[in-house]
């Protein structure tokens, strides 16, 4: 993933019974996904919902697309990386694809 600005975004992934929703912003944006610090429990190729860009203003169009976990980093304070992919084309612009 290219560095670019980091946008907040809301997370929702489940798996036999396990549960987590979590807001934070993006450390990574690329055109076809993104990369979050989390001190929760990801697995590779989970399969997640993700609202992004996120926005808690009241006029907002927040919008929810399926994800997949593709990689997992150890990363500083006991955190993971998480890296995910969009399983559908979000039409996101980066700036070597204009």
């Amino acid at each position: 993933p290219s560095p670019t600005k980091s946008c907040r975004q809301r997370r929702r992934a489940s798996s036999r019974g396990w549960k987590v929703a979590e807001f934070n912003k993006t450390a990574n944006v690329a055109r076809g996904g993104l990369y979050f610090l989390t001190r929760h429990t990801y697995m590779k190729d989970m399969r997640i919902e993700v609202t992004y860009p996120y926005s808690d203003a009241s006029d907002a169009l927040n919008r929810d697309y399926p994800a997949e976990i593709v990689r997992l980093d150890q990363a500083q304070s006991g955190r993971t990386g998480v890296a995910l992919r969009f399983r559908v084309d979000l039409g996101l612009k980066t700036p070597s694809s204009t």
